[in-house]
C-alpha cells in the first residue's frame, strides 16, 4: 500500500493533459526518493487506483517516462526506476524546490564555478569556438527571434565557451546548474526579448565574448558579474 496521497498530488499538478500530469507526479516521486532508483515501481493496478485514473492513461504516462529514460521495463513484467537517471534542468529545479534549496546560493555556486572556468577559457579558447559564440550572440540580440530560438542560442553560446575549459565534468555541471536556474527563476517560460533584464544579459554575454577574444581575464570576470546581476534581477528571484 502506498503511503502518500497520489490522488491529491495529481489534483495539484499543473499540466495540459492527464497522462502528462500523471507522468509529472511519478517523476516527482522519483526525484524525492519515494520511488527509489533501481527499484520496481508499484504495480499498474495499484498506481492507477491510487491516482484515480484508468490504466490506459497510466500506461501512456509510463511510456513517456520510458522515452525520457526515467524508468525501464523489467523482464517478466513491470517497470523499475532507472539506475542512472538523466538530469534535466526541470528535474533539478523540482528537486531544489522540494528540498528548500536557497536560490541565491545556487546562483553564487554557478558563478563561482564559472569564474574558475573563465580563467581557463581565456587561455584556451579557439577561433572556431569564438565564432560559434558570435553567431549565437546575433540570435540572442535579434528582436525578431522567438523565445525558443533565443534560448537555444544562449545554450549554444554557453556550450562553445565551456568546451574551451577542457573539463567535461565542468561542462556537465555548468549545463545542469544553468538549466536549473532557468526554471527556478522562471526565465525558461519568458519571452526574453520582451523583458528589460534581457538587455543586461545580452550586454554581459557580448562583454564576455569580447574578453575571451582579447584574452583579458579581468574583463571576463567583470562580464560574469554583470551576468549575475542580470540573473538576480529576474522577477522570481526578487520575490525570494
Amino acid at each position: 500500500m502506498l503511503r502518500f496521497d497520489l490522488k491529491a498530488r495529481l489534483a495539484d499538478e499543473p499540466g495540459t493533459g492527464l497522462s502528462e500530469r500523471i507522468a509529472f507526479v511519478i517523476q516527482g516521486c522519483i526525484e524525492e526518493g519515494a520511488f527509489p532508483i533501481g527499484k520496481r515501481l508499484p504495480p499498474e493496478r495499484e498506481l492507477a487506483e491510487a491516482m484515480g485514473v484508468s490504466r490506459t492513461s497510466l500506461r501512456s504516462a509510463i511510456q513517456q517516462l520510458k522515452t525520457q529514460g526515467l524508468i525501464s521495463a523489467v523482464q517478466g513484467g513491470g517497470t523499475r526506476v532507472a539506475d542512472h537517471l538523466p538530469i534535466s534542468g526541470q528535474a533539478l529545479a523540482r528537486y531544489a524546490e522540494h528540498h528548500g534549496e536557497d536560490l541565491g546560493t545556487l546562483i553564487d555556486l554557478r558563478f563561482t564555478l564559472d569564474s574558475w572556468a573563465a580563467k581557463r577559457a581565456v587561455k584556451a579558447i579557439t577561433p572556431a569556438q569564438l565564432e560559434r559564440m558570435h553567431r549565437a550572440l546575433m540570435v540572442m540580440g535579434d528582436q525578431g527571434a522567438s523565445g525558443a530560438q533565443q534560448m537555444q542560442a544562449t545554450r549554444d553560446f554557453r556550450d562553445a565557451w565551456c568546451e574551451a575549459v577542457g573539463s567535461p565534468m565542468f561542462h556537465f555541471v555548468n549545463r545542469a546548474l544553468a538549466e536549473t536556474l532557468l526554471h527556478l527563476t522562471g526565465v525558461a517560460s519568458l519571452e526574453r526579448q520582451s523583458r528589460p533584464e534581457a538587455g543586461l544579459q545580452h550586454e554581459a554575454a557580448t562583454a564576455f565574448c569580447r574578453a575571451l577574444e582579447a584574452r583579458d581575464e579581468a574583463a571576463a570576470l567583470a562580464a560574469l558579474e554583470l551576468h549575475k546581476r542580470g540573473m538576480l534581477n529576474y522577477p522570481k528571484v526578487k520575490q525570494d
